[in-house]
């Protein structure tokens, strides 16, 4: 019961939801109007109730409500979180604190999905 809720406190990927967190995150990088996941969370709220927080790097001309909704039903397909935060920003808007800390792995995995 300690490991469980340190592991809530820690806002950690339950490992029940891990496996099916990495589908939903392969999933949703394979939008095409998505240039990339810039960062992604998936934490146990109580038990049996998770959030999902994600923030997204889509191409420029795209339909932002379209591309909200195709996340969603994903996350919900997948996770079971009705409500996730989702935030969508356009391809030429550069956060640099953003990039501090990217790991050479990404360099090989251009939309960021976790493999």
């Amino acid at each position: 019961m300690l490991r469980r809720s340190g592991a809530m406190l820690l806002l950690q990927t339950p490992p029940e939801k891990l496996e099916d967190y990495r589908t939903c995150l392969n999933d949703v990088a394979a939008i095409p109007e998505l240039e990339r996941i810039q960062s992604s969370q998936l934490w146990e709220l109580n038990p049996g109730v998770y959030v999902s927080v994600f923030r997204v790097v889509v191409v420029e001309s795209c339909e932002e409500r379209a591309v909200h909704e195709k996340i969603v039903k994903l996350i919900f397909a997948h996770l079971g979180v009705r409500d996730p935060v989702i935030q969508i920003v356009r391809g030429n808007i550069v956060n640099l604190r953003s990039l501090e800390g990217v790991s050479h792995s990404m360099s090989s995995n251009p939309k960021g999905v976790l493999l």
